[in-house]
């Protein structure tokens, strides 16, 4: 995870395995999420970033098992996330992330 100002919208970019993502504050998010022309919401996201982790798991040759012991969270954790469900926090994101080798 690497995070960066973004001084034009004052947010904080997350990069995940070579994705852009803007942090935004619930309240904010809530709000902009609620207009017509807003962008998939969390759901969106959340696939997003599980396809992402899928992907460098298989061509990392992993299972979710072994990828899960590696990052230090549950089996079903990993699962959901790959599968676009769940709720997951930076911290879980950045453990698999690391566990996947991208990064300090």
């Amino acid at each position: 995870m690497h995070c960066v100002d973004n001084p034009a919208d004052a947010l904080p970019e997350l990069r995940i395995l070579g994705k852009t993502f803007l942090v935004v504050p619930k309240e904010h998010f809530q709000r902009l999420s609620q207009e017509p022309s807003a962008e998939p919401g969390p759901a969106f996201t959340a696939a997003a970033i599980g396809r992402l982790f899928r992907q460098k798991r298989l061509q990392a040759r992993l299972t979710q098992a072994e990828l899960s012991r590696r990052a230090g969270i549950r089996p079903e954790t990993l699962s959901r996330l790959e599968n676009g469900h769940g709720n997951s926090t930076l911290a879980t994101i950045e453990a698999i992330r690391r566990a996947l080798g991208e990064g300090p």
